[in-house]
This record gives C-alpha cells, structure tokens and sequence, in this order.
C-alpha cells in the first residue's frame, strides 16, 4: 500500500472542527427528538489495546431504520510497542460520525449498512529525544457492514467489518522518513498511517 503525507498546516485544523462541530449539531438536534428506543450508547473494546477510549452514540433520525452514529474517541497512554511502536508517551482526540442503514425497516436491529468520514489528531513524544515531539493528523472514509442483536432488552452487541482509507500529514516533513523507521505510520494500527485498510470490530453498550 503506498504512503499518502502530505502537510496541510491550515487544513488539518478545519477538518476536524467541521466534523465535531457537525457531529455536535447532529447530536443535539436528534436528542432533542428522541424517544424511548431511539438512543444507544457504547464503546469498543478494542480501541484499548491502542491507548485510546472510544465512546458511540446511536440516533435515530429518519424512520425505523436510519440512524447516525457519533463516535468520539480519547487517546492517552505510554510506552505502547505491543504492535512495535516506539514512542514514548501519545496523546489525541478523534472524531467519527456515520450514517447506519438497517435491512430491517420494521426495527433497528440485524444487518445494516454504515459509511462516513473520522478524524484523529495525536501528539506523540518519542523514546529517541532526538525526534522530540510531533503532531499527526488523520482523517479517512469508512464503508462497514455488520450485525447487532439485543440479547437482552436494553442491551446490544454489534459485529462489524468494512474498508477505510486514510490521509494523514505531520507537523514537520523533514522528519517523515525518521518516523516512518521507528513504526508510527508503517501499519494500518500506526496512528500516521495512510493508505487503504480493512476495519474488524465489535461494539457493546445499552439502549434508552
């Protein structure tokens, strides 16, 4: 997969304000609609093994069966080389919002289709000082298909899997090729990363 960085110092900064900011509007406007069924909260257990939490709220918006999904995820943690990092300490926020599609016009529930746009900006400091600090920002489109059930009445667990591609662009170009050598944008886990990438997850949370 080949390597897409570029450095859009003024873009990078807009992106992700716009997208918060929508995701923010989007929020408010269906909490204020909503009704008993039409809101589920979760998180994704697997951001853990990346040093980050990430949070999903579900609402309904138009019918049964369309639903948007905003999902604010929080990065802090140190001495990660589990997938062979080598930064020292890593901290960020991201942002994605998607639009859900259930098969099942009846429920929401079952097999549903799911695409839009994330970002995800992380500070990294490295174990070799001479690199010092730098500044990541991602942004991508994801495409998913999964399937949840409610094994209880309240309760919901979502199966997904899909493509992604992602952009991505550092604080300082002269230092590119220094990073990509240790592991921060070699890998479709690496917080730089840029390229295409298949998404693999599980979602678990509750229903109101």
């Amino acid at each position: 997969m080949s390597q897409r960085t570029f450095k859009p110092e003024n873009l990078k900064k807009n992106h992700m304000k716009k997208l918060i900011g929508l995701a923010a509007l989007l929020l408010a406007a269906s909490l204020s609609n909503a009704q008993t069924g039409a809101v589920m909260v979760s998180t994704q257990p697997q951001f853990l093994l990346m040093d980050a939490l990430r949070f999903d709220i579900d609402l309904k918006v138009m019918g049964e069966n369309h639903w948007v999904q905003v999902g604010p995820s929080f990065i802090s943690g140190s001495d990660n080389n589990l997938f062979g990092s080598s930064y020292d300490k890593v901290n960020g926020v991201g942002m994605a919002l998607y639009h859900r599609i259930y098969t099942n016009k009846e429920r929401a529930g079952g097999t549903y289709f799911a695409y839009g746009p994330m970002a995800q900006f992380t500070r990294l400091s490295f174990i070799d000082e001479t690199l010092g600090s730098q500044s990541q920002f991602k942004y991508g489109l994801d495409a998913l298909v999964g399937y949840s059930f409610m094994p209880e009445d309240f309760i919901f667990i979502d199966l997904f899997c899909g493509l992604g591609t992602r952009w991505s662009s550092i604080d300082d170009s002269d230092l590119s090729e220094q990073i990509d050598g240790i592991g921060v944008s070699n890998n479709t886990w690496d917080f730089g990363y840029a390229g295409n990438l298949m998404l693999l997850g599980l979602r678990m949370g509750v229903s109101f």
